[in-house]
């Protein structure tokens, strides 16, 4: 018995099961209502839904790399699959970082939000998490610019994979185990 997979409750990062190559592939990004984008270890490609399972816990037996650190182990209902916690996503738009830093936005500058970026990630490697999701807007470049720098600068020897995501507007880590 086949279970039905919520597309839309997926995040990026997300793993699924990839029957015709028996392979455990990351999810990227729905494409159109017949096929999806994986990652897999021949890089991105782009797959048929029916072809990919869903994967509910981690079977010892078939030695998945642990990516489990960081999801709720609730029961599930049908596919529902478990989100990460909330605090692997950091929004940094001015009013979610007033609200953060309690100051009203007009006197926000580039310092705080790299600040708090910072003390971000160092919490995440302190609670062992794999995936974050920083989403820093599209605006100018500045506060990407400054991120992906202090992030390459700073974190260089914990994050594996530091990628752009399609909507231009935030940055996905993909720190060390």
């Amino acid at each position: 018995m086949s279970r039905k997979i919520q597309w839309d409750a997926l995040w990026v990062g997300d793993e699924l099961y990839w029957e015709r190559r028996d392979e455990i592939v990351r999810f990227e990004e729905v494409v159109d209502e017949r096929c999806v984008r994986v990652r897999s270890s021949k890089g991105i490609e782009v797959v048929l839904k029916v072809e990919l399972r869903p994967i509910a816990k981690q079977d010892s037996e078939t030695r998945i790399p642990d990516t489990s650190v960081g999801y709720d182990e609730g029961p599930q209902s049908g596919f529902q699959r478990n989100k990460p916690h909330l605090d692997t996503v950091l929004d940094l738009h001015p009013k979610a970082l007033a609200e953060k830093l309690k100051r009203p936005p007009s006197k926000l500058k580039l310092h705080d939000a790299l600040q708090v970026a910072r003390d971000f990630i160092q919490e995440a490697i302190y609670c062992r998490k794999r995936y974050l999701r920083i989403i820093h807007g599209k605006g100018d470049g500045k506060l990407r610019s400054a991120l992906i720098q202090m992030c390459e600068r700073d974190f260089a020897h914990v994050i594996e994979r530091l990628e752009h995501l399609p909507d231009g507007g935030s940055i996905v880590l993909w720190l060390r185990g």
